[in-house]
């Protein structure tokens, strides 16, 4: 499978690229700092920016697939905005070049616990997380009304950090998955392990999902 992977050096995208490239899958990375990537077998690097619609268009046409991990950063005094817009460049993008198939990596606030509460109104954030979080809960909202797009999109735990590659965790839908003590979490290793498993065997077609142990 060919991939176009949008922020291909965060802490997820750069997870997703291993994984994917260990597979033996071919991955087109894209950064806006290309000097964070370091050439090797299966990879190429595209330097390009999210809000570019037209050259971003013309970069993953003839992809399988597109895999966004595009986030602002978290001092972004815009980020929810900024994360809208590079919502619709991307989605424009994916209409132009005539790519389907898009696997997004989403946000855990949106995700509702087992009383029937977003996580999101049970957590103490700060402004900016909040703009963040309701800014991908509307794009969520958004692919929901699309029609013409194999979209799938996957919640994280509400704990999701550095951590080993295990290969076992448990999926869910929209519903935060815990464990026997209620913890919700995931390392990026396994995020990235059930994004590819997504991508080679599709299970949420059109259809938001998560993931913990």
């Amino acid at each position: 499978m060919k991939l176009f992977l949008i922020g291909a050096t965060g802490n997820i995208g750069s997870c997703i690229r291993d994984e994917a490239l260990a597979r033996g899958h071919l991955v087109t990375g894209m950064t806006r700092d290309a000097a964070r990537l370091s050439p090797r077998p299966g990879l190429s690097i595209h330097r390009g920016d999210a809000l570019d619609r037209s050259a971003l268009a013309a970069a993953i046409r003839g992809h399988d697939a597109v895999v966004v991990a595009h986030g602002s950063m978290p001092d972004d005094p815009n980020i929810g905005p900024n994360t809208t817009l590079a919502a619709v460049s991307i989605l424009g993008a994916l209409r132009d070049a005539g790519i389907r198939r898009v696997f997004w990596v989403g946000g855990a606030g949106s995700l509702f616990d087992a009383e029937g509460r977003r996580v999101l109104d049970a957590m103490e954030l700060p402004p900016w997380a909040r703009s963040a979080i309701w800014s991908m809960a509307a794009l969520l909202m958004h692919l929901q009304t699309i029609e013409n797009l194999d979209w799938s999109f996957l919640s994280p735990a509400v704990w999701i950090g550095p951590g080993e590659r295990t290969g076992r965790f448990r999926l869910g839908l929209d519903e935060a998955v815990v464990d026997a003590d209620g913890k919700s979490a995931i390392s990026y290793a396994d995020y990235a392990v059930a994004t590819i498993d997504e991508l080679e065997n599709p299970r949420h077609i059109r259809r938001r999902f998560t993931l913990g142990y």
